[in-house]
């Protein structure tokens, strides 16, 4: 029967498309509030700071539990935000920006295109990219993380969102 596999990809394509929206939404309030914000807007008001830096911690914890740190896709554009939270000055901040993006964008094409390929009748598309990342975005995203990344498992062990 044609119904069962065609209702299954449905499913997972509804699945997939909910998980780029919630990724696009917290990529972008995490992309306005760290990329925009400059050391002197910070209030002195000891609650406000706590609102802000829990505000923060919550985004951060979110794109952590969003992204699979396997893929390695998904790995460059968590290494580029992380560098983007751990940086101090809003300059260096402000030039992490057009990285951020690019990954994002990046990772959100990987994912429609897997929608489509499974979509057409492919098969479950794994972590494994279905998009290729500019190599230039995967050695920055490498060269600018402090830890090293853990070896890539096999490709057939490897689990997308």
């Amino acid at each position: 029967m044609l119904v069962a596999p065609t209702a299954g990809a449905r499913e997972l394509a509804k699945l997939r498309m909910a998980w780029m929206e919630a990724l696009r939404n917290k990529l972008s309030e995490y992309h306005s509030i760290l990329v925009n914000f400059k050391d002197d807007d910070r209030t002195t008001d000891p609650e406000t700071k706590i609102q802000e830096d829990r505000k923060l911690s919550e985004l951060v914890t979110h794109l952590d539990l969003l992204l699979n740190q396997h893929d390695p896709l998904q790995k460059a554009l968590w290494n580029i935000s992380d560098q983007i939270h751990k940086t101090a000055g809003p300059a260096e901040r402000g030039a992490l920006d057009e990285p951020l993006i690019q990954a994002g964008r990046v990772v959100l094409q990987a994912e429609w295109e897997k929608v489509k390929a499974e979509m057409q009748g492919g098969l479950f598309q794994s972590g494994i990219p279905a998009y290729p990342a500019p190599s230039s975005l995967l050695a920055w995203a490498t060269l600018r993380h402090q830890q090293p990344s853990p070896p890539l498992p096999d490709r057939q062990a490897a689990v997308g969102p």
